[in-house]
């Protein structure tokens, strides 16, 4: 069955066939179940989760910054299973250059999200990149072997990442930072779910802040 066809009918054709519909069962389940297809089709945009992990006192990496991990392993675990669910994964260009993520799904079933990097003035490193990955920046549209690299508005970052998902099919994004990237989609009120890794016992005492926010969105892993 055609779904453009049938889009916004398709409970009407059920019932022209003399077949009994009953509506409004586990509405709240369902949107959940299916918040990413309602968020694209609805909004017009990916469903975006933020994820990050932070300290018992609130900061996400030592000064100076250097990579520290604060998650365990069953939090690791539950981060591969978010990337295994969502399209699209982004980092900052300082993330990707500080700690070299894979950012892969390498425990858990399930494919890998397409990688995305925000680097608005090219600063990162690429030569090494083994799969396909978009590098969002300022001033270059250009497709290499394994990296397509994206112009963006720089007033508008956030929807200029968003609208270039939308176009090619991607219907959630995981951001998993570092701070300056998550703050930009809290601050621009595009973010729909958050995960939090509190750390029950790592204490920095100084260096960078996780980000803060009053949004009910929150899953809080300690």
């Amino acid at each position: 069955v055609s779904q453009s066809r049938y889009r916004g009918s398709g409970i009407q054709l059920l019932e022209n066939h003399g077949i009994e519909v009953v509506q409004n069962i586990l509405v709240e389940d369902c949107l959940q179940l299916n918040r990413f297809f309602y968020t694209f089709h609805h909004l017009k945009r990916p469903f975006v989760t933020l994820k990050w992990a932070e300290t018992l006192d609130g900061f996400m990496a030592p000064e100076p910054l250097s990579r520290l991990q604060i998650s365990g392993s069953d939090s690791q675990f539950y981060t591969h299973n978010l990337r295994a669910q969502h399209s699209a994964i982004l980092v900052g260009v300082s993330t990707w250059e500080i700690d070299k993520p894979k950012l892969n799904n390498r425990l858990d079933f399930g494919t890998d999200p397409l990688k995305m990097v925000l680097d608005p003035k090219l600063r990162g490193s690429y030569e090494d990149v083994q799969s396909r990955m978009i590098v969002f920046n300022f001033s270059l549209n250009q497709q290499t072997e394994m990296v397509e690299y994206v112009m963006i508005d720089p007033k508008n970052m956030v929807d200029s990442i968003l609208n270039f998902m939308f176009k090619h099919q991607l219907n959630s994004l995981l951001v998993e930072g570092g701070a300056q990237t998550l703050d930009l989609f809290l601050n621009a009120c595009k973010v729909d779910e958050i995960h939090q890794y509190v750390s029950q016992n790592i204490v920095f005492s100084k260096g960078l802040k996780a980000p803060e926010h009053q949004l009910n969105l929150s899953q809080t892993i300690q």
